[in-house]
């Protein structure tokens, strides 16, 4: 099973893989929490990379400022710790959260809805039949990835919507 998660991992990191020629190093996408899977939080505390648990429950890549009582400050969503130079430090250890942008999962009435953030700059670069092809290969990735793996991120997901108030953002419905 451990096989199969990280080809569904390497797997979306091909889905985008021109974005680094297009997106300029914008770091829109690195302007995240970085919610991690339960392996995952296990995985990189395990590594030493700072790792906190919100609400007793869901993990995510501590990134956050702290004010002078060394508490968490949430005012801001923080760019990511691991975001130096122009580049991601972990590449090989990014959760399936950051692989996945800028394929987002959001809630209608409880129900999981895939999209694509049009405020990516490669997204944004595409043509209406790079679009269209782009969107088949991301319904046959969400397809062949393991159900748990899917499942599980799901609930990460739902749990965190339930918290917080996601950001506003163009989108475009995938599933």
């Amino acid at each position: 099973m451990k096989l199969k998660i990280e080809k569904a991992y390497k797997s979306f990191s091909n889905l985008f893989k021109n974005i680094g020629k297009v997106c300029n190093r914008c770091d829109t996408c690195c302007r995240t929490y970085g919610w991690l899977l339960k392996n995952e939080a296990k995985k990189l505390s395990k590594m030493g990379y700072p790792v906190v648990k919100i609400n007793n429950k869901i993990s995510c890549i501590d990134s956050f400022k702290r004010n002078k009582n060394r508490r968490i400050v949430f005012e801001k969503i923080p760019v990511c710790r691991f975001y130096k130079y122009k580049r991601c430090e972990i590449q090989k250890n990014k959760p399936l959260d950051c692989r996945l942008y800028p394929l987002k999962l959001i809630f209608e009435d409880d129900k999981p809805i895939w999209v694509i953030s049009l405020g990516c700059k490669y997204i944004s670069s595409l043509n209406e039949h790079q679009m269209e092809d782009l969107v088949k290969k991301t319904k046959i990735k969400l397809e062949k990835t393991p159900k748990k793996v899917l499942d599980e991120y799901i609930l990460l997901m739902f749990d965190i919507n339930k918290i917080s108030k996601s950001k506003r953002f163009w989108k475009r419905r995938i599933i």
